[in-house]
């Protein structure tokens, strides 16, 4: 685990937390835009994560 990479999503929070701030806004605002064009602001994209066997269950 020592020499396993970090997650995506914390080397994208450390580099957006970088950014300037109007820089900030215009990529939140662009990625609204996309997901307003694609109908998906209702989607829930949540990340998630189920513990146990992947077995099917009966």
């Amino acid at each position: 685990m020592v020499d396993a990479p970090r997650p995506l999503q914390e080397h994208f929070v450390e580099r957006f937390s970088q950014l300037k701030e109007w820089e900030q806004s215009q990529m939140v605002a662009t990625v609204q835009r996309i997901a307003s064009m694609m109908d998906a602001e209702d989607i829930d994209a949540s990340p998630f994560l189920e513990l146990g066997s992947i077995s099917e269950k009966s």
